[in-house]
């Protein structure tokens, strides 16, 4: 990215689209060396999951990324656990590394004050609050665009900024529920639908959010110009189920719950080995079915015309597992995984998470890191899956309630005696 770090306020007034101006104190992005969005800055105002996980992925990569909570409160995720809100849980942690925290009371008039000069002189700005609420604190996209034209400005709502359910409450289980997502997932037979463990939503949201921002980025590299991104959870999750919506819209999906299995494949699902544990098959083409035969000496279910092809083993699934399931049931699951992959056949042990934690192969993927917390000393993390040049950055850990405020506050041109003000004043 060609544009340079905004200068704190004073210098504001001279900034322009594609200048370099050079760095402001703080030096953000060094330490762990330079990363590819060095020199961007993003004020956050968002909280929980979908915003918080957006802005640490840009802050991953180099960007400057300002925290706003308010005073005495915070992120409502630092709450999540038995760790002091100030410190923050371990959820929190999880969503905010490499960033700053300053508090500012919004509804202070001194307070929306000091958001809109931090504003000023940011490039991207995001929000995931329910439509409107912005707009009350004097902080919604004309108002930061007036003092920042060209900023980009990403707004992560529930269901949308209008419509009939544009108000309504929504957070990852809600939206779970209303996409359909939750609708197909579960076992069949009546049984309730089941939650996916990880926050899909949300975190998927994210993504997209990143993807939104990194756009209006490269499009205002090509044209100078800032804009709206604006994206809803709803929209989100939908597209998350492309192949299966497309099949429903045209007539030719199957719609329900099936389990760890897919309506048009078998077998493609887990299975229950000697232990009561579970592990996957998942033979996607003819020719993965035939090695399985072959490995479990089954080949006369090769020419077995309710097996003999995808179609109709779909349409026999219950006649397939009748006959594999006692099968399987015979070794344990680590046993199947090493017979099957062995013939290069797809397969793979149900893993619990902290399971998969420990997998050599994510250690040399680099997944799991090292951070060292003020207050908690040194610990793991998840790294970025991100591996691209320069690397994403383990740089500063996520930030105590209010952490830098004064650091923050006379970057952007505040005096000591301003800031003592503005803390009496209960603005910060």
């Amino acid at each position: 990215m060609a544009t340079a770090m905004r200068p704190s306020a004073p210098m504001a007034d001279n900034w322009r689209f594609g200048m370099t101006t050079g760095r402001p104190a703080d030096g953000a992005g060094t330490r762990g060396g330079a990363g590819i969005l060095e020199g961007i800055r993003v004020l956050d105002f968002s909280h929980q999951l979908s915003g918080p996980y957006a802005t640490m992925i840009l802050g991953d990569m180099g960007a400057t990324v300002i925290k706003v909570e308010s005073p005495g409160r915070g992120d409502g995720i630092r709450y999540e656990g038995r760790i002091a809100p100030e410190v923050g849980s371990h959820f929190f942690w999880g969503v905010n590394r490499n960033k700053r925290s300053i508090t500012l009371d919004l509804k202070h008039p001194e307070g929306l004050a000091v958001a809109l000069r931090l504003a000023r002189s940011c490039d991207i700005v995001v929000e995931n609050f329910r439509p409107g609420v912005m707009d009350k604190l004097g902080l919604s996209y004309e108002a930061v665009r007036a003092v920042n034209p060209d900023v980009v400005y990403l707004s992560i709502t529930a269901f949308g900024a209008e419509g009939p359910m544009a108000q309504r409450p929504g957070m990852d289980l809600i939206l779970q529920a209303v996409t359909g997502v939750m609708g197909i997932t579960g076992e069949a037979n009546d049984r309730p639908p089941v939650k996916i463990g990880p926050p899909i939503m949300d975190m998927s949201t994210a993504l997209y959010g990143v993807a939104a921002m990194l756009l209006a980025l490269f499009h205002r590299e090509r044209t100078g110009q800032g804009q709206k991104a604006d994206i809803s959870m709803l929209d989100c999750g939908v597209s998350l189920m492309a192949a299966q919506a497309t099949a429903l819209l045209m007539g030719t999906g199957k719609e329900g719950r099936f389990g760890s299995g897919h309506p048009n494949l078998a077998p493609y699902q887990a299975y229950r080995d000697s232990r009561g544990a579970h592990f996957i098959v998942a033979c996607l083409t003819n020719t993965f079915w035939r090695r399985l035969c072959a490995r479990l000496g089954l080949g006369e279910l090769v020419d077995d015309p309710r097996f003999a092809d995808m179609g109709a083993r779909s349409r026999h699934k219950d006649e397939l597992n009748a006959v594999l399931e006692p099968i399987f049931a015979g070794r344990p699951a680590d046993e199947w995984v090493e017979l099957l992959a062995q013939e290069d056949i797809p397969c793979a042990r149900v893993n619990m998470p902290s399971e998969a934690l420990a997998l050599d192969q994510l250690a040399r993927n680099g997944m799991v890191g090292e951070m060292t917390h003020p207050a908690a000393g040194v610990h793991k993390v998840v790294a970025s899956p991100l591996h691209v040049s320069p690397p994403p950055r383990l740089e500063r850990d996520a930030p105590m309630l209010g952490e830098h405020t004064g650091e923050i506050l006379r970057e952007f041109g505040y005096t000591d005696d301003e800031i003592e003000g503005l803390r009496s004043a209960g603005a910060v």
